[in-house]
């Protein structure tokens, strides 16, 4: 069953499921939204994780788990990837520290690369004792516009459950 988001993504970029491999960005057993459309075609995938304990559950359930840092994904030189996806991830780093984080990450990237994040403020802590989960920085539609991306929006601005959804498609 689609859902929400799910549409919102497969509406906004409907080639999404037409490539071959992805670098999936932040997974745990609590939270993999979007993974399980790619492992349903058969896409190569690859999950990078920060958080030990999410890192160890998921390598008992998925393959190609690696463990590091999205603002150091450079020095992890995992190669390139069709689809790059960094999936409810942008607003946990620091928003000075995003725009090299996505050139890391746009370099990586052969065919699309994707974000997606709560639609402005929307406060949030660590979760289930993960640091790694307080929301950090609060974006709009007009931040990835400036850097020459396309945009959606569902939910309210502001309101917790809303998407923002980011996507660049390389040449």
């Amino acid at each position: 069953m689609i859902n929400e988001r799910e549409d919102q993504l497969l509406t906004c970029i409907p080639d999404v499921l037409d490539y071959k491999s992805i670098l999936y960005i932040g997974a745990s057993r609590y939270r993999r939204q979007m993974l399980r459309l790619f492992i349903d075609k058969g896409y190569d995938y690859f999950i990078l994780e920060i958080w030990k304990p999410y890192i160890n559950w998921m390598r008992k359930h998925f393959k190609n788990v690696i463990e590091g840092d999205v603002r150091n994904v450079d020095d992890l030189k995992l190669g390139s990837f069709d689809i790059v996806m960094w999936w409810h991830g942008p607003e946990h780093i620091m928003e000075n520290e995003l725009i090299s984080t996505l050139d890391k990450l746009g370099d990586m990237t052969k065919k699309i690369l994707i974000t997606a994040n709560p639609w402005g403020i929307y406060e949030s802590g660590p979760q289930r004792g993960n640091p790694y989960e307080a929301h950090l920085s609060y974006l709009y539609p007009e931040f990835f516009n400036k850097l020459g991306w396309e945009t959606d929006t569902i939910g309210e601005k502001d309101v917790p459950k809303s998407n923002l959804l980011s996507w660049q498609r390389k040449q």
